[in-house]
C-alpha cells in the first residue's frame, strides 16, 4: 500500500471515528454498517428491509445492523411510510393499478398493513378507472389497425400485467366490443 493511500486511510478513520464518538464498530474493507448503509442509501431511497438484506450480503453482523437502521430511522433517512407513498405515486404516473403496486412493495418489504393503508388512501377506484382508461386509449392510438377482439385480449393482458383488476378491465373493454 502506498503512502498516500495509507494517510487517506488514517484521515478517513479519524473523521469516521470523530464523527461516531466512543462506539466501537467493527470493519469490512474499511467500512463500518452505517457507512456502508449511507453509500446504499446515495443512489435511490430503499426500504429498511432492502438496506438490511444489502448489509447482510455485505457480512455485517445483526447488532451493527440493528445499529445502523437506527441511525438512519433516528436521521430520517428511511422512512418505510414515506418510501411507500412516494412509490405508490410514482407507480399511479407510470401507469401500473393497485395489484401491481401491492406485490412491488411487499417485494421490497413494506408491512402489508403499511401498502394497503397508502393504497386506499392514495389510490381510489375512479382514479385506477381513469388510468386504466389513459392506458387503453394509449394502446388503441398505438395499434394503427381496426381494433378486433384479438387486438381488445392484447390490451386486456397488458392491463392486467400492469396490475389492474379484471372486473375493471372487463367494464372498460365491453365499450369497445
Amino acid at each position: 500500500m502506498s503512502a498516500l493511500k495509507q494517510k487517506k486511510k488514517v484521515l478517513r478513520l479519524k473523521v469516521v471515528k470523530s464523527y461516531f464518538p466512543g462506539k466501537r464498530m467493527a470493519w469490512r474493507n474499511g467500512m463500518n454498517a452505517k457507512e456502508a448503509s449511507l453509500r446504499y442509501l446515495s443512489y435511490k431511497d430503499r426500504t429498511k428491509y432492502e438496506i438490511k438484506r444489502h448489509l447482510e450480503r455485505k457480512g455485517y453482523t445483526e447488532d451493527d445492523i440493528s445499529r445502523a437502521i437506527e441511525f438512519l430511522e433516528e436521521c430520517n433517512f428511511v422512512n418505510d411510510e414515506d418510501y411507500c407513498v412516494r412509490y405508490i405515486k410514482y407507480g399511479i404516473e407510470k401507469g401500473r393499478g393497485p395489484i401491481r403496486l401491492e406485490f412491488e412493495l411487499k417485494q421490497r418489504g413494506i408491512d402489508i398493513d403499511t401498502i394497503y393503508s397508502k393504497l386506499n388512501a392514495t389510490y381510489s377506484e375512479d382514479k385506477e378507472r381513469e388510468s386504466a382508461q389513459r392506458l387503453i386509449d394509449k394502446y388503441i392510438e398505438q395499434a394503427d389497425k381496426q381494433i378486433d377482439s384479438k387486438e381488445l385480449a392484447k390490451i386486456g393482458r397488458r392491463l392486467a400485467t400492469n396490475g389492474y383488476r379484471s372486473s375493471l378491465i372487463y367494464d372498460l373493454l365491453s365499450k369497445y366490443r
